[in-house]
């Protein structure tokens, strides 16, 4: 087709018809720019004007049955297109609730990742917890201070519950 057009815009013959020697699209067919007052002298269907209505964007009728097969085929692959995208959404559909649960899976060890980014970004540890009550804090910094931190080593709850640091 674009053989087809490329040999009419280059004709001596459309020279003085023809607007601009180009190829462009309007109306989903490919068509000619056509001065207005020469319309008659192109053999053609006109699809759309500029906005000045000096030109006038022409199929020529050599070219109507490929745009026709152009036009059918593209809608072919439109169509097509659908009945894989709706395979592919049914299959997805099928397996809806593994889905589901490795997405959720996937946020619970997202979070744990970053906790442990954190943690060690932090020089964080695991506290060990006991069933008595008692706090071993062992060179402990406040998790929230920039810079260099003097850690402490402290407990609580045998010899004292109550603990106030300051600056």
């Amino acid at each position: 087709m674009k053989n087809k057009l490329e040999t009419i815009i280059r004709s001596s013959r459309f020279a003085a018809i023809i607007q601009e020697p180009l190829i462009t699209v309007r109306q989903n067919r490919y068509v000619i720019p056509v001065k207005q007052e020469k319309k008659a002298k192109f053999p053609g269907i006109v699809h759309d004007k500029s906005d000045s209505g000096a030109t006038l964007f022409i199929e020529p009728f050599v070219v109507v049955e490929l745009n026709n097969l152009l036009r059918q085929l593209i809608k072919d692959e439109e169509q097509e297109i659908l009945k894989i995208l709706q395979k592919i959404t049914s299959l997805i559909g099928e397996r809806a609730q593994e889905i589901n649960d490795s997405v959720l899976n996937l946020g619970e060890i997202d979070f744990i990742y970053a906790r442990a980014v954190l943690a060690d970004k932090m020089k964080a540890v695991e506290p060990k917890l006991n069933q008595n009550g008692f706090i071993n804090l062992i060179q402990a910094r406040h998790p929230l201070l920039q810079g260099p931190v003097v850690p402490i080593n402290t407990n609580l709850g045998r010899a004292f519950n109550i603990l106030v640091i300051t600056g």
